[in-house]
């Protein structure tokens, strides 16, 4: 059921004139990718952290202005992964923030 409603929330609607919206699958990552995600995920999560992800959120936003930059987030994924380069957090940063506004909102 979950799965279901992160795949309909994955999807991008681009309406064109008279033509039903196409699927567009979120980018695929990399190895690296996927394993650094997994890793912050994990020690983020409810069980390891006691912190709901909301909370996790308000905590990681230093300048509580509900959104995460890609400062905020390069803080974050080298807390875990200090060994990564600038290049690397960007693409992290850039699969994460879906929405390509220059910031991470909680929705994403």
């Amino acid at each position: 059921f979950n799965s279901f409603f992160q795949d309909y929330s994955d999807r991008t609607f681009q309406w064109q004139q008279g033509e039903w919206p196409t699927y567009t699958p979120p980018p695929t990552e990399a190895t690296w990718e996927k394993e650094t995600l997994d890793l912050v995920r994990e020690c983020l999560s409810i069980g390891r952290s006691g912190l709901t992800i909301t909370e996790v959120f308000r905590r990681l936003d230093i300048d509580h202005d509900n959104k995460m930059t890609s400062y905020e987030f390069d803080r974050m994924v080298t807390t875990y992964r200090p060994e990564l380069q600038q290049e690397h957090l960007l693409s992290l940063f850039q699969k994460v923030n879906t929405s390509n506004s220059g910031a991470i909102s909680t929705s994403e």
